[in-house]
């Protein structure tokens, strides 16, 4: 059965590590109708089921009736390469308009929020993000620089302890020249591989682009990604 867009909902915003958790619970059972009650038993709160229901929803991996699918059985119940399989196929078709163009292996963080935004994904494009990266990197999905393994590496050496009464230490910036502008960027916070690209940038979208990176670099920290 194939759900059109305003059945399916908005794409997935539920936490990864909620979402790694929900899987791995439902190994030993899926029942006729994912209910309320279901996700209760697993340790869930409402938030969370509303959360799950959504994005299941999103994936195909369940109906409008709340009824799993064979393929949402495969995906919690398989082997470790069957789900990761599995997982990759699901993120392929539910994402499909995205993976056609630009595709992720081409696409920057602009893309990818464009494409969710226009998906309904309107106060939680960041979450959005974050759920997307997450899965695609754990399917091995080939991923543009911009939204590959730079969200989660640290750069920079890393800064010891200070005595009380020392001065707070911080990182070395580089700056971004553009026309009459400078953007001061902490290489703490951002992959020098990124800053190249955000120089190439008009001036104008600089600034956006780099607030944008930094908070979806953000999300997939808290997620341990």
């Amino acid at each position: 059965m194939v759900l059109k867009k305003d059945e399916r909902g908005i794409p997935p915003y539920i936490g990864w590590a909620t979402w790694n958790r929900l899987t791995r619970l439902m190994k030993t059972f899926v029942p006729p109708r994912l209910d309320r009650s279901y996700f209760n038993s697993l340790g869930f709160s409402g938030t969370q089921y509303s959360q799950a229901v959504r994005a299941f929803l999103f994936l195909r991996l369940m109906d409008e009736t709340k009824k799993p699918t064979e393929t949402l059985r495969q995906l919690v119940m398989g082997t470790d390469e069957a789900q990761k399989s599995t997982l990759k196929s699901v993120i392929e078709k539910a994402y499909q308009p995205f993976f056609t163009s630009p595709g992720p292996q081409n696409a920057t963080l602009g893309d990818l929020e464009t494409f969710l935004r226009g998906q309904g994904a309107k106060g939680v494009v960041d979450k959005c993000a974050t759920f997307f990266l997450a899965a695609a990197k754990e399917a091995d999905i080939q991923l543009s620089p911009q939204l590959a393994g730079e969200f989660g590496r640290k750069t920079g050496r890393r800064i010891k302890g200070r005595k009380k009464g020392q001065p707070k230490q911080t990182e070395p910036a580089v700056r971004l020249s553009s026309g009459q502008s400078t953007l001061s960027l902490p290489t703490g916070n951002i992959d020098l591989g990124v800053v190249s690209y955000v120089a190439e940038l008009p001036e104008g979208q600089q600034d956006k682009w780099i607030k944008a990176y930094i908070r979806v670099s953000k999300a997939l920290k808290q997620e341990g990604m």
